[in-house]
């Protein structure tokens, strides 16, 4: 099992105090057979009083979790499972979930390098307050998850990790170095 927990916080003055505040917890846990990962992190920000006048409030408060599942079939063949959660208080979006589960394929598997292929299904779920009332406002969506992982370790410690998935029409993330399972968390 592996394990890192990261804890940000900025506060600062300019022509409007703000503080911030970040958190990140990222575990994962690999066999010879199965892989499961989880991944989490939380934003939270705020800007004060401007000299303007005006009077500031929340800029940021997002949380986001996500765990993923894969087991080997045969030694080439893996299936996978995933659950992502997302909550977004800017946005009024109470909770996004997103379920999705498939087969992937090891194109490449040796100490140094990994190259996977993923294609399967998704649901989504998604439900928005309107201010402090839940109104019922939401979406189902099917989709089609497709995409690849590609590893690869240059030395003792530098590790080189890309994902790129898709998991709708309109959705295609790709991330570099800070690995998610479903979708890019660094450089959004």
């Amino acid at each position: 099992m592996e394990g890192r927990g990261e804890r940000g916080l900025r506060p600062g003055e300019g022509q409007q105090r703000h503080y911030e505040s970040e958190h990140r917890v990222r575990g994962d846990r690999k066999t010879l057979s199965d892989e499961a990962k989880l991944y989490a992190s939380s934003i939270y920000s705020t800007n004060g009083p401007t000299s303007s006048g005006n009077s500031g409030g929340v800029t940021a408060n997002e949380i986001w979790a996500v765990r993923c599942t894969a087991a080997t079939l045969r030694r080439k063949l893996f299936g996978f499972g995933s659950g992502d959660f997302t909550h977004d208080e800017l946005q009024n979006l109470t909770l996004r979930q997103i379920y999705s589960g498939g087969l992937g394929w090891h194109a490449v598997n040796d100490a140094k390098t990994s190259l996977d292929f993923i294609g399967g299904v998704n649901y989504t779920r998604e439900s928005y307050s309107s201010g402090n009332h839940v109104n019922g406002v939401g979406r189902n969506l099917a989709g089609i998850t497709a995409g690849e992982n590609f590893t690869r370790k240059f030395g003792a410690n530098t590790l080189l990790t890309e994902i790129s998935v898709s998991i709708g029409p309109e959705r295609l993330q790709p991330v570099s170095l800070f690995a998610r399972c479903r979708r890019g968390d660094e450089d959004q």
